[in-house]
């Protein structure tokens, strides 16, 4: 089982093992290094990473940019009482969101 699931659960009671793991895979070496390992909410730049990177590149979204912040938003907001945000975690509740987990789940 996942290190991270535990984590997922806290905001998921039935969480996608699947894409968790495949998440897990995604963000590989982010997950090692601890600069990378949380999410700073607080960052817009690193919000924006997010949207751009994750939410547009990754999941493929076409949303406008308010759209997705909105996402970004939410999310941080859903993990506001947890300081350090995991971004696994929070990867994973964005991917939720949209309705995206089976990104992240083999073919």
């Amino acid at each position: 089982m996942s290190k991270y699931l535990e984590d997922v659960r806290k905001y998921d009671a039935r969480p996608d093992l699947a894409a968790v793991k495949g998440l897990e895979r995604y963000l590989g070496s982010a997950l090692r290094n601890p600069d990378l390992r949380f999410v700073a909410a607080s960052d817009r730049r690193e919000l924006d990473t997010i949207r751009d990177k994750f939410l547009k590149r990754k999941l493929g979204l076409k949303d406008g940019n308010q759209k997705l912040d909105a996402v970004v938003s939410q999310v941080a907001l859903d993990m506001k009482a947890q300081r350090m945000k995991r971004r696994l975690t929070f990867y994973y509740l964005c991917a939720k969101r949209v309705d995206k987990l089976a990104v992240f789940k083999p073919s």
